[in-house]
């Protein structure tokens, strides 16, 4: 350490070496990471589920055989994100119309990778995948 005049510096710092075992959201305060899920969820709803609701035939590709995510599925995907949103649950890494009328949640934990699907109908779920292999795939209650 170098004396300033009263004030100790230390040398130079030590560089950060990123080892993997924790990322900085697992250092984030529980408060912090609850509020970075709400944005997270905030944002879905907000620049997704409600402009695909207001504009839903940016979505349709007649030439492809897109279909937009219909009015139902909307709503209770709405319905499930602002559920997620205030519960603070881990959100989604994409949001995504799934081309038949229907919108998918897709959320990610190492290995496994989940598809959270509201269908057209209004119809839920749950696919799990381990290392890309289906492991599972259960129907859910409807939201709301």
């Amino acid at each position: 350490m170098r004396d300033t005049g009263g004030a100790l510096l230390s040398d130079e710092p030590t560089p950060v070496v990123r080892t993997g075992a924790l990322d900085e959201d697992g250092m984030a305060l529980p408060d912090e990471r609850a509020r970075a899920s709400r944005g997270a969820w905030q944002h879905a709803i907000d620049d997704y589920l409600i402009e695909w609701g207001r504009h839903p035939e940016q979505l349709a590709d007649e030439a492809l055989d897109l279909v937009a995510p219909t009015p139902i599925a909307i709503r209770i995907a709405s319905d499930l994100a602002m559920r997620a949103r205030d519960n603070a649950w881990p959100p989604p890494l994409r949001v995504v119309p799934d081309g038949e009328g229907g919108i998918a949640f897709e959320l990610r934990a190492g290995a496994v990778f989940q598809s959270l699907e509201v269908s057209g109908d209004g119809v839920l779920e749950l696919l799990t995948f381990r290392d890309s292999k289906l492991v599972s795939r259960d129907p859910l209650p409807r939201v709301g």
